[in-house]
């Protein structure tokens, strides 16, 4: 089963998204680069996790750059 992981803070300033095994069928690509584009426009950072192929430190990573982490840690 596909299905997204989005967080919405007002304003946006970035989206993150959970690409399943299911995403990259019939027009997916298609669908994609329209969101993609409109989020650029819009001055909203993208990301894409995506399933087999993020590892768990790249999302650790990601994660870690996107969130403010308390001071002292």
């Amino acid at each position: 089963m596909e299905w997204a992981l989005k967080y919405v803070i007002t304003p946006a300033i970035i989206i993150g998204e959970y690409q399943g095994g299911a995403h990259y069928r019939n027009a997916a690509a298609a669908r994609d680069a329209v969101k993609k584009e409109a989020l650029r426009r819009a001055g909203i950072g993208y990301n894409e996790v995506v399933a087999g192929q993020t590892t768990p430190s790249e999302l650790r990573r990601l994660v870690e750059k996107l969130v403010d982490k308390p001071a002292g840690d």
